[in-house]
């Protein structure tokens, strides 16, 4: 066995023919340093940190017992079996030996045979022990990360049951919604048209009055029916009513072909999205979160569609933005760019004028449960999902933020979903 795989005895007597006794017997088999004090012996422990101590009690200054009272006080030295060699044989002492720490209680005058067949027993089981530990070690690690994993599964499969949800009630209200909404589209362009002939005729009317009395009876039911109309106000307020309304209803149907879109959220298929088209609709979606705290500014770079699983990008653009949005105090700017890379691969970043955040906050941020947010409002899932669903688009998410100046997230998609679902992140 080599010098350096053998393992380490520290040997500590005040008695010069007792090192020697003891060195020879143990000297072919293990690494062996000897110290002639409890003070040597403290010094050389710590900086040896041998597998085993033979010690002796009674020594000048610091005794053995105080020495090992020492070594199990110290975290680095506690764990080293200390076996006490000495003539006291008293069972009073050997058993005040054990009780402060020591694993063995050798008789003075030492027995080679036992000296070695003692230090064997005990280097073994301290093989035993540290082997067991670095398994306990192990285990511990193992289970924390299992756990880990399934309180990740477990939050990503809630996430997306919650998607599935609000996709299904979503779809939902586009059913239920669309039809009325058609009707109320069509009747008011109905309306609006009913109500300019009704004004053609009034027109007709105010023509035909002029040329009859102003004191005949026609004429002048017809200037009361003006007054009380107060006529010129009702076809200008008649008007910008009908027209506000029609705006609302196109408003309306907007939201719901956008909402349609994302009654989608638990399909898994891929096809043929258009990027910007998607972001324009989560855009719509999250108007209410956006409209009071940011500007939005859209720098599109013309992108055709590709091949990706749509719902769940638009997921990722929802979260991205969210998060722009929650990171401007009170107003802003959000800048929402695309582009391409080449022939295989297009981006999407989003960059916002926010707090910006800290370098321990940038090496957490997709980490699952990892928010800034106060408890209680926000999950922790929102970026860690959208880089999983990234990553399993065979994407990358790149991240450059600065404090009190803003954050920009760039999202690179391969055009083919299929070709790049095993590209690394």
């Amino acid at each position: 066995m080599s010098m350096d795989n053998k393992k380490k005895i520290l040997i500590i007597d005040d008695m010069p023919a007792n090192l020697e006794l003891m060195a020879g017997v143990l000297k072919d088999d293990y690494s062996v340093q000897v110290a002639t004090s409890g003070e040597k012996g403290l010094k050389l422990a710590r900086e040896y940190m041998p597998d085993l101590i033979l010690l002796d009690v009674m020594m000048p200054g610091m005794s053995g017992y105080d020495l090992c009272r020492r070594l199990k006080a110290e975290p680095e030295c506690c764990e080293i079996p200390v076996i006490f060699v000495t003539a006291l044989d008293d069972q009073a002492d050997e058993a005040f030996g054990l009780q402060l720490g020591a694993v063995d209680y050798i008789v003075k005058p030492i027995v080679p045979g036992i000296v070695m067949a003692r230090v064997k027993s005990q280097l073994a089981l301290k093989n035993e022990r540290d082997l067991l530990e670095s398994q306990n070690v192990w285990l511990k690690s193992e289970i924390e990360r299992r756990m880990g994993e399934l309180k990740e599964a477990q939050a990503f499969l809630f996430q997306s049951e919650k998607m599935a949800s609000l996709g299904l009630l979503a779809a939902g209200i586009v059913h239920e919604i669309n039809n009325p909404l058609s009707y109320v589209y069509a009747n008011l362009e109905g309306l609006k048209d009913r109500l300019q002939s009704v004004l053609s005729i009034f027109e007709l009317a105010e023509k035909f009055s002029r040329q009859l009395p102003q004191d005949h009876p026609d004429v002048l039911f017809f200037q009361k029916l003006k007054e009380e109309l107060d006529y010129d106000d009702f076809k200008a307020d008649l008007g910008d009513l009908i027209e506000e309304s029609i705006e609302g209803a196109v408003r309306a149907r907007k939201i719901i072909q956008n909402l349609r879109e994302f009654s989608h959220m638990n399909e898994n298929e891929s096809g043929l999205h258009d990027l910007e088209s998607g972001i324009d609709a989560t855009l719509n979606i999250v108007n209410n979160e956006l409209k009071y705290k940011a500007e939005i500014i859209k720098e599109y770079g013309g992108l055709t569609p590709i091949n990706c699983v749509g719902s769940q990008i638009n997921q990722v653009v929802m979260n991205l933005l969210v998060n722009a949005a929650q990171a401007i105090e009170k107003s802003g700017k959000i800048i929402i760019r695309t582009g391409g890379q080449g022939n295989d691969r297009v981006w999407i970043e989003v960059e916002d004028t926010g707090c910006g955040m800290s370098e321990e906050v940038r090496r957490k941020i997709f980490d699952p449960f990892f928010t800034t947010k106060p408890v209680g409002k926000g999950t922790g899932l929102g970026l860690s999902l959208s880089y999983k669903i990234i990553k399993e688009h065979g994407g990358t998410i790149d991240l450059t933020s600065e404090l009190g100046k803003g954050t920009k997230f760039r999202v690179y998609l391969p055009v083919n979903k299929e070709a790049g679902a095993e590209a690394p992140l």
